[in-house]
């Protein structure tokens, strides 16, 4: 078992994988999982050190028209070789390319339409009789400030300050179509709270003859029967009247 051709393909593959990953990963400055670092991850940092780790990405000169044309030539004839770079100047173009490319995210996610406005979610908390905090309890957990977030968010959506396009908005946009855009409609009727609603003539004369025929127990229930049933019972009935023998 594990001694044939496929096999041993198979093992050498994944081999030659792992070192790869393994060595890319040290050449990009990742860890090994392949991701950035904890303090180049954005977590909860504040504003300065956004603003410092943005500066180290695109605070430089403005390059020259010549230099560019032959920074562009270079590439355009021997590509971008990363692996052969040495591991400071590849590990800051990666993260370049990333922050060029989530930029473009952020900023497609901010030109795109609101999900809700701000007068469905005030109504959204009203129809759920909830408050800003309690309504971010619901939708995300407590665990690792999300709940922290998610009250922010809602308070910027509130005011205006940003467009809900993000994973939270789906959860909260899914809330506004269930309880305010669609409400929940069939099902069985109300209970009738003895209070005469219709004040049409015909409807209150008939109300008042169905009250008074109650009363004095005259009424008869209506039992629905379906046609053929009612074509049954007529048969059975032509069939008695012709077994009764004539008197006469």
């Amino acid at each position: 078992m594990g001694q044939s051709f496929l096999a041993k393909q198979a093992k050498t593959k994944k081999s030659r994988a792992v070192a790869e990953a393994e060595f890319l990963a040290a050449h990009f400055q990742l860890d090994p999982d392949g991701k950035l670092p904890e303090d180049e991850q954005a977590g909860n940092k504040g504003v300065k050190a956004r603003n410092a780790q943005k500066a180290r990405l695109y605070d430089f000169p403005r390059i020259p028209d010549g230099e560019l044309q032959r920074l562009e030539g270079i590439i355009e004839k021997y590509g971008l070789p990363l692996s052969v770079m040495s591991s400071r100047i590849a590990a800051f173009v990666l993260r370049r390319v990333m922050a060029d490319y989530f930029r473009l995210s952020t900023l497609r996610r901010a030109v795109r339409p609101p999900m809700f406005t701000a007068e469905e979610l005030v109504e959204l908390m009203r129809v759920l009789q909830v408050k800003p905090a309690q309504l971010a309890d619901m939708v995300s957990p407590p665990k690792d400030g999300g709940r922290n977030n998610a009250l922010g968010s809602i308070h910027r959506w509130m005011h205006g300050a940003s467009t809900p396009t993000s994973l939270l908005a789906i959860k909260i946009n899914r809330l506004i179509e269930q309880n305010v855009r669609h409400t929940r409609t069939g099902g069985f009727p109300g209970k009738f709270d003895g209070v005469a609603r219709s004040t049409r003539p015909e409807t209150v004369l008939r109300r008042e003859r169905k009250y008074k025929e109650r009363r004095r127990g005259k009424e008869e229930m209506v039992i629905p029967v379906s046609q053929s049933a009612k074509e049954a019972l007529e048969r059975k009935a032509d069939a008695t009247e012709s077994e009764t023998p004539d008197e006469s």
